[in-house]
């Protein structure tokens, strides 16, 4: 009997591979989220910390800008909203406003284990705490 080669795999290709590596990089990054979240002291991305959002230009997801302290958004505002100006067409949920070894890193903080099909973050939603009130949205699309 013959060897067909045509029948033979190439397993590195296989759909559970590829999705191996995908929880690999997700779980990194919950990883790299949670140092952040604890140098910048904030307990479990507490709603009344968040201070402002970026709009992914993708699908329209707002997400959250966290910070411990209002006078330290407040001293870091200008250059948070440099930043804005200049990614307004181009931020995409995952995506950092400033990378982990920028100084404001550890006073305007964000989750980078996001996607574009991840839900709207708990902490968007208005806390009777926060100064910043906001529109609710939809958990899934973010469609007001």
């Amino acid at each position: 009997m013959g060897t067909n080669s045509s029948a033979l795999i190439d397993l590195k290709d296989l759909p559970s591979k590829i999705v191996d590596e995908k929880k690999s990089a997700k779980s990194q990054l919950a990883e790299r989220d949670g140092s952040i979240r604890k140098a910048a002291c904030l307990r479990n991305w507490e709603a009344k910390k968040v201070r402002a959002f970026v709009i992914c230009y993708e699908y329209g997801k707002r997400r959250c800008i966290y910070s411990k302290t209002n006078d330290g958004y407040v001293a870091a505002m200008g250059a948070l909203q440099q930043k804005l100006e200049s990614v307004s067409e181009s931020y995409s949920c995952g995506d950092l406003l400033f990378n982990d070894d920028h100084p404001l890193s550890k006073i305007l903080v964000q989750r980078q284990n996001l996607s574009c099909e991840s839900q709207i973050e708990k902490g968007y939603y208005n806390n009777t705490e926060r100064r910043l009130k906001l529109k609710d949205i939809c958990v899934y699309c973010g469609a007001m």
